[in-house]
């Protein structure tokens, strides 16, 4: 594209984003009565459920910080992150410190999975608001949520295996979301550490699952890396392997345009789209099998 192509869209989404998108769902979705966010709406706005998933208040409560670090400060914007982060705080967090997945309207705990994803967004929700906000309270918040992340991603048995042990596997899903979660820490916390952390897991998607062979990100492999030859080894998800490659790329401007990094990065993404764009009707088919065909339309 031309650099007056590039501005039209940049132009088209910060429009989309900022005169659509935010005012719908501050508009329909702040929860005034009980705190939080419900999202369960229809187009026209209206509430089809009431129960909050913390996923979303973590993602919200984040953009609405960001937004104020990096847009505009608009008081608007940070009374509604500290609006989210007061009910996660308040509701989401379980005694022993992980998070629930789902709770109600009024922040009674309806579901808790074996993942720790919750944590990763609130912990850069939190980490988003420090430093809107500059109260140290939500930098420890970040780190705690991020070290419970950290720990459960890391420690083998820690998070109840999905099969038997006669087949194990590991998914892209930590090192990916480690990758993002920690850059947002380091740029919100001013904290250079997590560097170490981003490059172990940019190793460990290079070395397990980028697989040149079949020009693919694996979603699932074995402990080291081996392809597991049945429907759920042979899955792709080109959502995470697009997204893991958006988020090596931002790495790479971080560090002066790394060039290891850029080139880590492009070629995930052209695999991936090649795989997954659909030629005859346009889009990303989302679930491939990589020995061809879609898993699902």
């Amino acid at each position: 594209m031309t650099s007056q192509e590039i501005e039209k869209f940049i132009s088209i989404y910060k429009h989309g984003l900022l005169e659509d998108i935010v005012p719908f769902w501050i508009r329909h979705s702040v929860d005034r009565e009980y705190g939080g966010f419900m999202f369960a709406v229809d187009r026209d706005g209206t509430n089809v459920d009431t129960d909050k998933g913390v996923w979303q208040q973590g993602r919200f409560t984040w953009m609405l910080a960001t937004l104020y670090n990096e847009v505009e400060q608009k008081q608007e914007w940070l009374e509604l992150a500290i609006h989210g982060a007061k009910f996660m705080e308040n509701h989401c967090i379980d005694s022993d410190g992980r998070m629930f997945f789902v709770v109600d309207r009024e922040g009674n705990p309806i579901r808790k999975r074996r993942y720790v994803f919750s944590e990763t967004f609130a912990s850069i929700a939190f980490a988003a608001l420090y430093k809107a906000s500059g109260e140290e309270k939500y930098a420890k918040l970040a780190r705690e949520l991020f070290d419970v992340f950290l720990n459960h991603a890391t420690t083998p048995g820690l998070i109840e295996p999905k099969f038997t042990a006669h087949r194990p596997m590991k998914g892209m899903g930590h090192p990916m979301i480690g990758i993002v979660t920690a850059q947002e820490l380091r740029k919100n916390i001013n904290d250079p550490s997590f560097t170490t952390l981003i490059d172990g897991w940019i190793d460990e998607i290079k070395q397990d699952f980028m697989k040149e062979k079949f020009s693919a990100v694996m979603e699932t492999v074995g402990p080291n890396g081996e392809l597991i030859d049945h429907f759920d080894g042979r899955t792709l998800n080109l959502g995470h392997a697009i997204e893991g490659a958006w988020f090596i790329l931002q790495e790479a401007k971080y560090r002066n345009n790394d060039q290891e990094l850029i080139k880590m990065g492009t070629t995930m993404l052209d695999w991936m789209w090649e795989i997954g764009w659909d030629k005859k009707y346009g889009g990303i088919t989302y679930f491939k099998d990589v020995k061809g065909g879609p898993v699902q339309e």
